[in-house]
């Protein structure tokens, strides 16, 4: 029983709200565990499909629980995720120089901690992006592991000269599949003097429940020599609200696809 519990747990966990729930409905369709199989026809990824998998192993080893009660373990599960979800918590990240009252997360340790949790998608967004090997790695690692990549970046050629280095040259290798978005300078508005502005924004969402706000870009000196200050934000309306604020605006047209 423990291992279909532990199961049922790492499928609420994992998976989205509205995958949980189908596959509640589907396995609440079956007669008993001895059908278990027949849940992997309908899985649309392989590491989705590696998740339902196990799940059925388990069921078919405890016979004696029905389809109505697993099916009512996954709803309650996955709503007991949304609920922790839901519970919002913040921890400000630090790199620099330390006082001696002060005992705060590094941002490369907030950053990793962030891409390594992401289960479904992370957004990325960041001015500058340069020699930063190990963030490139976390992503490839990410996108291995079933999660959707978004990214975006400032571009060289958008910016005006105020971007050196094309950002998409750090993570272009790693992750090839990533959706990449720019700002594209039409949409751009301008002052008086015709200055236009820039992609700023650093920050990261993984999943819509998690946030990290900072002021580091995705360089080597920002993860480890800079002053940099940000806060990460678990659960809560705040990640949720970044995310579909960026849906927005790359459906609004504002963020255009980069191409390669």
């Amino acid at each position: 029983m423990s291992e279909l519990l532990d199961r049922v747990a790492s499928i609420a966990s994992r998976l989205s709200p509205e995958a949980v729930r189908a596959l509640a409905e589907e396995v609440g369709r079956l007669s008993s565990s001895e059908e278990a199989r027949r849940l992997l026809s309908g899985v649309p990824t392989a590491a989705q499909r590696g998740l339902v998998a196990q799940l059925a192993s388990a069921w078919e080893g405890t016979p004696d629980v029905t389809a109505e009660g697993l099916s009512l373990a996954l709803i309650s599960a996955q709503r007991a995720v949304e609920t922790i979800a839901e519970a919002e918590s913040i921890e400000l990240i630090w790199t620099g120089p330390v006082s001696g009252d002060t005992h705060l997360r590094r941002t490369d340790q907030a950053l990793f901690d962030v891409i390594g949790g992401a289960q479904r998608s992370i957004t990325i967004a960041t001015f500058a992006a340069y020699r930063a090997p190990r963030i490139a790695e976390e992503l490839r690692s990410a996108t291995a592991r079933g999660v959707e990549v978004r990214l975006i970046l400032e571009s060289e050629e958008e910016s005006g000269g105020l971007v050196s280095v094309e950002p998409l040259r750090a993570f272009d290798e790693a992750v090839p599949d990533a959706q990449v978005y720019f700002w594209p300078l039409a949409r751009r508005e301008r002052n008086p003097e015709g200055r236009h502005g820039t992609l700023h924004v650093k920050c990261a969402v993984a999943d819509g429940t998690v946030a990290f706000i900072s002021s580091a870009n995705l360089t080597g000196s920002a993860m480890e020599l800079n002053m940099e200050l940000g806060v990460l934000i678990r659960g809560g309306e705040i990640p949720r609200r970044i995310e579909r604020h960026f849906d927005g605006l790359v459906r609004e047209g504002v963020l255009e696809g980069f191409r390669r």
